[in-house]
């Protein structure tokens, strides 16, 4: 994901990492826009976000054809501005990002069986 759509750093207070994160643009961004406008909207992960604009949002991070596009997320946490998008469609596309991670959000099956089995 980085590959295609940059990189950007996420810094979170001493006491919850040792310095900044390296993360996908596409997760710093959504994050940053859900952290300031989440909290107060309703059902933000529950209720579904218009399929169209959370495809634009996909694309626009995750499409290889954009190169020119992508150079201009590189360390940029901001979403595009001409996809006019809300909460519910910023946590849709989130959830999109998610879900198509490379091993999966622990990063393997491996990771998964190895917490499972501790439990």
């Amino acid at each position: 994901m980085v590959r295609l759509g940059g990189k950007s750093m996420f810094y979170l207070p001493a006491e919850y990492a040792p310095g900044a994160l390296m993360l996908p643009t596409c997760f710093r961004a959504t994050a940053q826009y859900l952290a300031q406008h989440g909290l107060v909207t309703r059902g933000v992960f529950r209720i579904p976000g218009s399929q169209r604009i959370v495809n634009a949002l996909f694309d626009y991070y995750c499409f290889e054809g954009q190169n020119e596009e992508v150079a201009r997320t590189v360390r940029c946490p901001n979403l595009p501005t001409h996809i006019n998008a809300g909460p519910h469609d910023i946590a849709s596309a989130f959830k999109k990002f998610l879900g198509v991670l490379p091993g999966g959000i622990l990063g393997s099956l491996g990771l998964f069986d190895a917490l499972v089995a501790i439990h």
